[in-house]
């Protein structure tokens, strides 16, 4: 079991979860070469939307070039079942303040995932991810909580006014 992530904090937790695995402070868009087709299983949780219209498909070529053949990668991420990628910039106001514009909950469209998957030579499928515990609205207005919309007890949104749905993207190498 390999973890990698760019932060710190992050990395620190994961070696005291589980002192068992590895842990590599890196970018999904800059893996090190030696993880290349390393893993039978590959997932990215909650970091697609990060990466905008210039990154993403090095994002799908890192995870592709880390799996194994034969190997499955998933990703889970918003999704837009509409033909529509969006690609947010934010800034928050904080104690009468304004932030510096950010970027992130950057929501791409099924087609262009699909798209991309397909030049690996692969296919896509998606299966819905919809969570099973409420989640409190926290100080940071960009941080996910839920809210009950109609038959839907717990709808994921943020401070961008976003509903959102994520989905799994289930890639299963030939």
């Amino acid at each position: 079991f390999v973890g990698v992530d760019v932060t710190p904090e992050l990395l620190q937790t994961g070696m005291r979860l589980l002192p068992e695995a590895h842990f590599v402070q890196a970018s999904a868009l800059a893996l090190p070469t030696e993880l290349d087709a390393g893993f039978d299983l590959v997932c990215s949780i909650g970091s697609m939307s990060i990466f905008d219209e210039t990154q993403i498909e090095t994002f799908w070529d890192n995870l592709f070039r880390v799996s194994r053949p034969g190997g499955t990668i998933i990703v889970m991420s918003p999704l837009n079942p509409y033909g529509v990628d969006a690609i947010i910039r934010h800034r928050k106001h904080i104690n009468g303040k304004s932030g510096v514009w950010e970027t992130g909950w950057n929501i791409f469209s099924v087609d262009t995932i699909a798209e991309i998957v397909a030049a690996h030579g692969a296919k896509l499928e998606i299966q819905p991810f919809r969570i099973g515990i409420d989640i409190a609205q926290r100080a940071d207005p960009i941080r996910t909580w839920t809210i009950p919309v109609g038959d839907n007890p717990r709808q994921l949104t943020n401070g961008l006014k976003l509903l959102v749905d994520h989905e799994f993207m289930i890639v299963d190498r030939a």
